[in-house]
């Protein structure tokens, strides 16, 4: 995968659809410290969930992800007879009906309430249904790549012009600071000449003197512009 700054917050869906199988899958993902994979998938599905969290993982590195997948099974079932079911079960039911003095023929009914007796053949594990499953998700994996990426592309940008505001904003400040360090320096000097109107000895008022300019230095901000840049 290309490297870009990336959301991690994005979805993507995709669907599939043939005469076997309609298939829908989604990704959504939140914000997370690692990679969370939690997957809802038909359980006849299982086989397949190591390779769809790699899958998964090559697309998305971090964050809470879920995966929703949605299977019909459209192709017409085969059955088959469960010939070695069906004698042991014919058996037994010949010697309830021998038990009870029954001597009429065993109904078909009886039989085929037996569960197991005829079995339907699956194939959800053929090399096909696993394509198109793969297939599917990584569709809906790009999907949620490119919604993951424009967010991401926002964000960058959005932190670069708030980079660039305070660049901009720190070289005023750099630049006023001094002459402002200075002026309010001043104007403390003069509010307390107004106030003292020279009652206090001169070793007393330097010593305010003194004060006044640590209570300045104290307001300098040279450190913090330091720190950000």
């Amino acid at each position: 995968m290309e490297k870009n700054m990336l959301s991690m917050t994005g979805y993507g869906k995709s669907e599939y659809s043939d005469e076997n199988y309609a298939l829908e899958i989604e990704v959504k993902s939140v914000n997370g410290r690692y990679l969370d994979i939690r997957m809802q998938i038909p359980s006849e599905l299982n086989y397949l969930e190591l390779e769809m969290k790699n899958l998964i993982s090559n697309y998305i590195k971090r964050g809470k992800v879920e995966v929703y997948l949605n299977l019909d099974n459209k192709s017409v079932p085969e059955y088959i007879l469960n010939s070695k079911k069906l004698s042991a079960y014919k058996q037994i039911l010949e010697a309830i009906y021998k038990k009870i003095g029954n001597s009429g023929d065993i109904p078909i009914e009886a039989i085929l309430a037996e569960d197991g007796i005829i079995e339907q053949q699956t194939e959800l594990e053929s090399e096909q249904l696993q394509y198109i499953v793969l297939s599917t998700l990584e569709k809906a994996l790009q999907t949620h790549y490119k919604i993951a990426k424009n967010e991401g592309e926002s964000m960058l940008k959005y932190l670069q012009e708030s980079v660039q505001k305070i660049s901009t904003s720190l070289s005023i400040i750099e630049k006023l600071f001094p002459q402002y360090k200075k002026q309010l320096y001043e104007r403390l000097v003069n509010n307390i000449d107004e106030l003292l109107q020279n009652k206090l000895a001169e070793e007393d008022y330097r010593r305010i003197l003194l004060e006044t300019g640590v209570y300045v230095d104290k307001a300098d901000v040279t450190e913090e512009i330091v720190r950000i840049k």
